[in-house]
């Protein structure tokens, strides 16, 4: 052996230069069968790794148990939310005008009741401002009270009751300021002037009732003293007072040539008189303008009521017109400066408590960039927030339902709210909608304040004062397991110990679960399953040799991988455990 040992280590001497490059090439070739087998070894090892649980094998599941008894409480189904309490009401008190604030009526902190005065502005540029304007506006309402004074002398009326004597237009007519339209007589009442012995005028007074006696006809009628001169008179050398006394002459019979007398009793006239009209004349235009219509020759008119003639003029409408409107816009612009005046008495918008000032007494206000902020009141009657709600909830929920509050900042719980409002505008993010419902706290505890954040629970159902167990001690079909009364049936798959009851349940929550009809009493014991799962070391040493992952066999080449294995391939076997490779590799593998 050692000879034929020799000879292969001599021949491989003699034969390094020839046969040298062969026995590399096969080596090489061994070093790439080696790195393959490798590879595929750690792929499937990797594979299996993810694909079973190396290590502990879980056991199956030990069932358990807790008991608990049946009790009376309080059984509430919640949804749960949070935000940021705001109070029932807020303002900023603004100012739009100049000035130096005279007075200031409160301090920060204090409570103020709407309309309570808080600041007075200096206003007296604004009070010369109204001056000015209530003189335009006057002025401009006279002109506009002359032009409708125009508009009403379009329609022409008779002073007096009469007849219409003589008309002078006609239809279509183009008629001027003092243009003659028709002639009017009254005739119903006649008056009549007769002279007394002055001395029986003595016992005559205005108001007087007498009979006149109609010349040549005798016809007598009532009269009625009108006036009584105050002076003397002189006829024919007598002494003598007028007198004129009014007649009806509805009838008619009575006209301007007739001559009558007097007598009041025992008294009469001295001589006849002539009676004349009660009223005659000519009716005239008052202003220029087109006849549209116009009354006939003979008709009776009455005193302000019948239209005699009617007329109309573009251009007195169209100045009408324009002078309504400056009219309208000169009372507009005074009642907005007057109203302006207001503005320099600064008033509570609402009743609150004043949580911050910027304005006090001599402080100067510039309007010029805008309005300016002087406190802010915050209604605190009630504070109320919004909690947003889920699209699936929002069904659940609805004006009136009682809410429980606490306050991580201050440490409190069971602070009672009330949903107010529920919007129907929902805000949608990332596929999911929820719904902004606003809580009110009337009775707020001391120190919640605006701005704090709560974490509230709107109570769905409630159920109070009812038998109550936990929530996972119903089994299936609404069995309870109950401690055993001796009455356990044969055929009841109860745990030992225990005998099934049926239930009907109500509302739950999260921990217990309302029991509403049953063979279930106060006090009663409940079973209660718990599942506690045991673990045993089934260890998968010995998958392929390996503690873990296993540990490569010493025949593994010290460093690893063999020298001339590509990059990129761990070194040292990369592999978790000890070793490298998988038992039953050989070392001598070509």
């Amino acid at each position: 052996m050692e000879n034929q040992k020799s000879d292969i280590i001599e021949e491989n001497g003699q034969k390094e230069s020839s046969s040298g490059p062969k026995r590399k090439r096969k080596m090489n070739m061994s070093k790439k069968k080696l790195i393959v087998i490798i590879a595929v070894i750690l792929v499937a090892v990797i594979v299996m790794s993810q694909l079973l649980p190396f290590g502990k094998v879980k056991a199956p599941s030990e069932i358990t148990y807790t008991e608990s008894l049946v009790e009376r409480r309080t059984v509430q189904t919640t949804l749960s939310s949070s935000g940021t309490l705001q109070p029932a009401d807020s303002y900023t008190v603004t100012a739009s005008v100049d000035g130096d604030i005279l007075e200031c009526f409160f301090e920060e902190g204090d409570t103020v009741s709407k309309d309570d005065t808080l600041y007075i502005v200096d206003s007296t540029d604004m009070e010369n401002t109204i001056d000015r304007a209530q003189i335009s506006y006057d002025k401009t309402l006279r002109s506009y009270n002359k032009i409708v004074e125009s508009l009403q002398d379009l329609n022409v009326y008779c002073d007096y009751n009469g007849i219409i004597t003589n008309v002078y237009v006609e239809e279509g007519d183009e008629v001027q300021n003092g243009a003659k339209i028709a002639d009017f007589r009254d005739s119903d009442a006649m008056h009549l002037t007769v002279p007394f012995s002055y001395a029986d005028t003595a016992a005559l007074y205005k108001g007087q009732l007498g009979t006149v006696i109609i010349d040549g006809s005798f016809e007598m009628r009532d009269c009625i003293i009108d006036e009584i001169d105050s002076f003397e008179s002189n006829l024919d050398g007598r002494a003598v007072r007028y007198v004129k006394v009014k007649v009806d002459n509805q009838a008619g019979g009575i006209f301007n040539t007739t001559k009558a007398s007097v007598a009041f009793g025992d008294i009469s006239c001295l001589e006849l008189g002539t009676f004349e009209y009660n009223k005659e004349g000519t009716i005239t235009s008052k202003i220029s303008g087109t006849v549209t219509s116009v009354i006939s020759k003979g008709s009776r008119v009455k005193s302000g009521e019948t239209l005699v003639c009617a007329l109309e003029s573009e251009t007195l409408e169209d100045n009408f017109t324009d002078a309504q409107a400056t009219l309208d816009d000169a009372e507009l612009s005074f009642n907005n400066t007057k109203e302006k005046l207001d503005d320099y008495n600064i008033k509570a918008p609402i009743t609150g408590t004043v949580i911050e000032k910027y304005s006090k007494a001599g402080d100067t206000l510039d309007s010029t960039r805008g309005q300016t902020s002087m406190a802010i009141i915050y209604d605190l009657s009630y504070l109320k927030f919004d909690m947003a709600l889920d699209e699936l909830d929002i069904s659940r929920v609805e004006v009136g339902q009682k809410v429980i509050i606490s306050c991580d900042a201050l440490d409190l719980t069971g602070i009672e709210g009330e949903i107010t409002k529920v919007s129907v505008v929902g805000t949608t993010s990332y596929n999911s909608t929820t719904y902004p419902v606003t809580v009110k706290v009337y009775n707020p505890p001391e120190g919640l304040l605006a701005g704090m954040n709560v974490d509230a629970k709107l109570v769905i159902e409630e159920a109070q004062n009812v038998l109550t167990i936990p929530s996972a001690a119903i089994q299936r079909s609404g069995v309870v397991y109950v401690k055993d009364d001796g009455t356990k049936a044969e055929n009841d798959n109860a745990p030992e110990g225990y005998m099934s009851v049926r239930v009907e349940t109500g509302i739950s929550n999260e921990n217990y679960i309302e029991i509403k009809s049953g063979e279930l009493e106060e006090g009663d014991t409940v079973y209660i399953p718990q599942a506690v799962r045991a673990t045993t070391d089934s260890s998968l040493a010995g998958m392929f040799g390996m503690g873990g992952m296993g540990t490569m066999p010493s025949g593994m080449p010290s460093g690893g991988m063999p020298s001339g294995m590509p990059s990129g391939m761990p070194s040292g076997g990369g592999m978790s455990g000890s070793g490298g490779r998988p038992s039953g590799m050989g070392g001598g593998m070509r």
